[in-house]
């Protein structure tokens, strides 16, 4: 794996700052668990990581008006365990159930995966099936993909 330098913003701002900073010389990393082997595969060799874990408001799950929110920064793990999605959307919360590892489920997350986009993956075809949308941010706005 090459040298890389590794950034931990804590705010959303933070993080565009350093997309504006290093551009297509630096990668997201959400949980890590697609990037970190692209990186030892020397199929990605950033000099720059940006870590999402210390963004807040990312990793949480919760009931609005529109339906369920699901952060991209939730673990596959918490998907799964999550009473809410239990309730909700029980077809999510067996998928998650059945994807990866244990090990793989308690990093790997919902966002990264998403944006990775291993057409290997099982979760997005639930994700299709319940109707679901996912709002993208960036430093010019949100869109609803």
């Amino acid at each position: 794996m090459i040298d890389f330098e590794y950034h931990a913003p804590t705010s959303l701002d933070q993080v565009f700052g350093l997309l504006d900073q290093y551009g297509d010389d630096c990668r997201i990393m959400a949980g890590g668990t697609a990037l970190v082997i692209q990186m030892k595969q020397r199929l990605s060799q950033p000099s720059h990581v940006i870590g999402l874990r210390r963004v807040e408001n990312l990793n949480s799950i919760e009931s609005t008006p529109e339906g369920v929110r699901i952060g991209g920064l939730c673990t596959q793990r918490q998907i799964e365990n999550s009473i809410l999605i239990g309730e909700d959307l029980p077809l999510l919360k067996d998928t998650f159930r059945k994807v990866a590892t244990p090990r793989i489920r308690n990093m790997a997350t919902i966002g990264g995966g998403l944006v990775n986009g291993d057409p290997n993956q099982d979760p997005p075809p639930a994700l299709i099936a319940l109707g679901a949308s996912a709002v993208m941010t960036s430093s010019s706005g949100d869109r609803v993909v």
